[in-house]
């Protein structure tokens, strides 16, 4: 019975990834991780003070949820930010280089 118990034990660590392992998994550094896990985006379990192990099941759960998920306020705000700032330097541009015509 002994043996069962530690079979068991070791498949439930191999359905647990370090902070490391995950981010390796997703390809993102540690620190990205680390904002996700502190935003709420990622589950984590702690094991001990110094020990947290992200379930494997996660890196389904934020595919499926990037999947739906629109782009963050903060994406939009960049590009409309980079939008508005080129058309005001067209603007600009356009009105001391080329000044209107009024003779039409």
């Amino acid at each position: 019975m002994s043996d069962f118990s530690a079979t068991d034990k070791r498949r439930q660590r191999a359905h647990y990834l370090s902070q490391t392992a995950f981010a390796e998994r997703l390809d993102i550094s540690r620190v990205t991780l680390w904002r996700w896990i502190r935003a709420g985006r990622v589950r984590t379990i702690k094991l001990s003070p110094s020990v947290t192990r992200i379930h494997i099941g996660e890196i389904d759960r934020l595919a499926q949820q990037s999947e739906h998920e629109q782009p963050s306020s903060r994406k939009r705000r960049k590009r409309l930010g980079a939008g508005q700032q080129n058309d005001s330097q067209d603007d600009l541009s356009s009105g001391t280089s080329n000044p209107p015509n009024d003779n039409t």
